[in-house]
């Protein structure tokens, strides 16, 4: 069962890493728009620290 975790988990890092600048600019736009607080803490994921985390994670799931 863990090993099918781990390949689910490897899936979602590459497309939100492929999808990283359209999810960005998705959740600013919706935060500022709508005042979504939702939406503004996903803003906040997004940030240089974060892609870096996940671009060093990808190739280790």
């Amino acid at each position: 069962m863990s090993r099918m975790r781990w390949l689910s988990i490897s899936s979602c890092c590459k497309r939100i890493l492929e999808q990283w600048d359209e999810l960005k600019l998705h959740f600013t736009m919706c935060k500022d728009k709508y005042h979504c607080y939702d939406a503004e803490i996903l803003s906040e994921v997004y940030d240089p620290v974060n892609k870096l985390y996940m671009v060093f994670l990808n190739p280790v799931l």
